[in-house]
């Protein structure tokens, strides 16, 4: 590329802002199944946002979707705007949830399965044209962690067809914030993703109704048939913080993860 050809380039991106970008995105989007000519009109605006905020192509297109959208949407309602097939925007969910996880969105839950929204802090940096700083992983107390996982498990409660996003979900934010104990212990207690939720549910019961005990029945109505949670014998060890006994799962008085010398187990 000559250097009058980079001038140009440079020229067209800095002319856009991300509403004027998000915009241009949104209205030439729509019913235009994403069309080769559509990339040609937008292409100056969405090299700028994914330049901008360092996302894919697609995540640009979803981000202004979303962005100019009144409420939560879900790839079907992106695929219903952009007259796409579902599928074209479902191979693209790895990337949806990447958004996600950069606290670019947020997921909602008001039609009994998954929607996206922006989050309010994205998007009032968008409307103010100041430059977006999310939340630093690094920066998660342990109060953090557990509110987003109470999140999830509400939505699971809800709908357990989330199980696996949610179970992802878990694992990638336990693996961000290791410097937290309560994240390293989890990953070091060598239990596998089932395990890892049972733990949670049990220790947000404690939590928020003060039990002693979570049943086995509540355990069932919550995860799927699919976890394998009806075959699943949980066997303790010194990093886990339950006690298995007739009548449910118990939290232990200290919640330490690392404080038991004993497991029990009664079947």
């Amino acid at each position: 590329m000559v250097k009058e050809e980079r001038k140009i380039i440079k020229k067209k991106l800095e002319k856009f802002t991300l509403v004027s970008a998000f915009e241009m995105i949104y209205e030439e989007s729509c019913d235009s199944k994403l069309s080769p000519d559509f990339y040609n009109k937008c292409n100056d605006a969405i090299n700028f946002v994914s330049k901008e905020l360092n996302v894919t192509h697609i995540q640009s297109i979803m981000l202004a979707i979303l962005a100019n959208s009144d409420g939560a949407q879900s790839l079907y309602d992106m695929s219903s705007y952009t007259k796409c097939s579902p599928i074209r925007f479902r191979i693209h969910k790895e990337e949806l949830d990447d958004l996600h996880y950069r606290h670019f969105v947020q997921w909602s839950m008001a039609r009994c399965f998954l929607e996206y929204c922006i989050r309010d802090e994205f998007m009032k940096s968008i409307i103010d044209n100041v430059p977006y700083t999310p939340k630093k992983y690094e920066d998660y107390t342990a109060h953090d962690v557990y509110t987003k996982i109470t999140k999830w498990i509400e939505m699971l409660k809800r709908n357990e067809g989330l199980y696996d996003d949610i179970v992802k979900n878990v694992r990638r934010l336990l693996e961000s914030t290791r410097h937290l104990t309560f994240s390293k212990d989890l990953l070091t207690s060598e239990l596998n993703n089932l395990a890892v939720m049972v733990i949670l549910l049990t220790m947000m019961d404690k939590i928020e109704n003060n039990s002693d005990y979570i049943s086995s029945s509540e355990i069932l109505r919550i995860l799927p048939e699919e976890s394998g949670i009806k075959s699943f014998i949980f066997v303790l060890n010194a990093n886990t913080c339950i006690l298995i006994k007739r009548g449910g799962w118990k939290t232990t008085p200290s919640m330490a993860w690392l404080n038991q010398t004993n497991s029990v187990l009664r079947i």
